[in-house]
Formats: C-alpha cells, structure tokens, sequence
C-alpha cells in the first residue's frame, strides 16, 4: 500500500508506505497502485504549493523536477 499525507502546519505532504500515527499528519489517501498515490500527491503538493516528500521507492523512469512535475529520461 501507499499512503499520502498531508501536515498543513508545515506545508508538505508525504508519499509513503508506512503508517503515520501523528496529530499533525492527515491521511489524504490510500492506493494499492504507486502510480495512483503518486498523482494524488503531486496535485495536493502544486494546488497548496506545498513540499512534496517521499520515502516510497519511485520509477526510474521518473524524476521529480522543481514544480513537482514528472519527466521521462
């Protein structure tokens, strides 16, 4: 599974395959597809201009640039 959370107070959200069990943390979703979490956190991470981080292993066909946004190599 892999989750995106949200933390308001600092402006980020993660993309992760832990649980996060802390008040400042929001769960924003639940995806069995890397894919699918991986879009819902970069449109939370460009609608709020918020930090995008992560800890979930990504594509290698998949970097991440400046504004979020994806390119392929």
């Amino acid at each position: 599974m892999f989750y995106v959370y949200v933390n308001n107070k600092e402006g980020r959200v993660l993309l992760t395959t832990r649980r996060i069990r802390h008040s400042q943390w929001k769960l924003a979703g639940a995806y069995s597809q890397l894919k699918a979490a991986t879009r819902q956190a970069r449109f939370i991470a460009d609608a709020r201009e918020y930090i995008l981080e992560w800890d979930a292993p990504l594509p290698k066909h998949t970097y991440v640039t400046q504004r979020g946004g994806d390119a392929a190599t």
